[in-house]
């Protein structure tokens, strides 16, 4: 009987250790979940239920968790979250810059790269620097200004600036020993941010220009390869095209250079027009100010103004040569001086605007036709009135009771007649002549003749 009593005791024990086994936390299943990830299981083991362990967070992070087994089963119980361990700024290096590659804050597992300014190269092995659980690795890169090999040139060549050291932005000038050579080459050159000079090193020679293209044009005359200072290029443009300049180009020695002065060009034939017209003035097409052979533009004038063929519109073409048909301008309307042989020569005639008056006089013998002497500019550009002057005359004049010699229907100015009392008459005045002048105001006193006292008049009867 004890003994069946001791092997149910036994057997009792052995199932309450095999239930309490069976719920324990295992290792394994902790490591499977992926929130744990971050977490340093380096020293877990399997956990009995009920207890609880305290995990640091792993290499590069900081913080740490709590976790209770619960029959099996891991309870988180607090901690802090597990945060990337901070590098801080992994530094600036001198004439260079960087960016994150990996990652975008300097905590743990980023990566920068660093990239020298231009005109620099990286001297260093690595261009990265990545942030690891002690702090940023390798060194900080540096950045080395690129240089330019020395420079070598013949003993015609003057050198400007020094080529030993020379550095990205460094510029050397040339010049040349004899003003009588010019540089063949550049004038100057400037170290780049590949570490190499601009271009070629020049060299010096005597004064030559040479023959060069012209767009839209042509070298006329003998050819040559070559020209020797002051020999005058003589070229010709193509048609609808003219020379820019207004005399022939020259080759002339300018600073190190010998050039052609001014540079031979053909630029396209236009016709110009202000684009503010002169007062009085207004263009068809409008807003225009450059045309085209062939092409035409109205000019129309405003009252008062005129052009100068004096009409107040007229229609322009531009010619080929840049030039227009006629005049693009108005002007104001004015009378110049009528150049009147009958007016008076000592009278200065002032040249007049429309509506302007001018006083004048006229030569001997003639008179104003306007009453005033007063002559006034017209919309047609003369002076009215028209003509000028006239000349002075007299009608024969009619005295009584006496005859007039040689009668006449006009008279002259200045001219005079002479007449005599008709029979049985005689002179009202003894003391004046039987005479009378033509004047400015008439002829002068003429006072006729009476019948003289006492004498018998016979009547004849038939």
């Amino acid at each position: 009987m004890r003994l069946i009593t001791l092997s149910f005791v036994l057997a009792l024990w052995f199932c309450t250790l095999t239930f309490v086994k069976g719920q324990d936390c295992l290792r394994n299943e902790f490591i499977k979940n992926p929130d744990h990830a971050k977490l340093d299981v380096s020293k877990l083991e399997d956990t009995a239920s009920g207890e609880t362990v305290r995990l640091p967070c792993a290499i590069g992070y900081v913080g740490f968790f709590r976790f209770k087994c619960n029959k099996g089963d891991w309870k988180k119980e607090g901690g802090r979250k597990c945060e990337p361990k901070s590098c801080g700024h992994p530094g600036d290096t001198p004439n260079g810059d960087f960016h994150l590659s990996i990652l975008d804050d300097f905590v743990f597992g980023a990566e920068v790269v660093y990239d020298c300014r231009k005109g620099y190269q990286m001297v260093t092995r690595t261009r990265h620097r990545t942030c690891v659980e002690q702090g940023w690795d390798s060194a900080l890169p540096i950045c080395e200004a690129v240089k330019c090999p020395v420079i070598q040139v013949n003993d015609n060549v003057v050198v400007i600036g020094s080529s030993e050291d020379a550095t990205y932005g460094n510029v050397i000038q040339f010049e040349c020993q004899s003003n009588n050579m010019v540089l063949k080459g550049p004038s100057e050159m400037d170290c780049n941010d590949r570490g190499e000079w601009s271009s070629t090193v020049p060299t010096c020679e005597v004064i030559k220009c040479y023959a060069p293209e012209i767009a839209n044009g042509a070298v006329t005359g003998p050819p040559k390869e070559d020209y020797n200072e002051d020999d005058i290029l003589r070229y010709s443009c193509n048609p609808r095209y003219m020379k820019s300049q207004g005399r022939a180009p020259r080759c002339t020695k300018m600073v190190n250079r010998a050039i052609w002065s001014p540079t031979p060009e053909c630029e396209e034939v236009k016709c110009s027009l202000s684009l503010t017209p002169t007062r009085g003035t207004s263009y068809t097409p409008a807003g225009r100010n450059l045309f085209l052979p062939d092409e035409r533009v109205t000019v129309t004038c405003a009252s008062g103004f005129w052009i100068f063929t004096k009409t107040s519109e007229q229609t322009v073409t531009c010619k080929e040569d840049g030039k227009w048909s006629s005049f693009t301008d108005c002007e104001p309307i004015t009378c110049d001086d009528p150049r009147d042989p009958l007016v008076s020569s000592p009278y200065r005639w002032q040249r007049g605007q429309l509506r302007n008056i001018q006083r004048y006089s006229c030569e001997t013998g003639f008179k104003t036709t306007n009453a005033r002497g007063v002559a006034t500019c017209t919309s047609d550009g003369s002076w009215t009135p028209h003509p000028l002057c006239e000349e002075i005359t007299c009608d024969k004049p009619d005295i009584p009771n006496a005859v007039i010699e040689d009668p006449k229907t006009r008279y002259k100015y200045n001219e005079q007649l002479t007449y005599e009392c008709k029979r049985n008459y005689e002179l009202l005045d003894s003391t004046t002549r039987p005479a009378a002048t033509c004047t400015t105001n008439g002829w002068t006193r003429t006072l006729g003749c009476k019948e003289i006292e006492g004498v018998c008049i016979i009547l004849r009867v038939y």
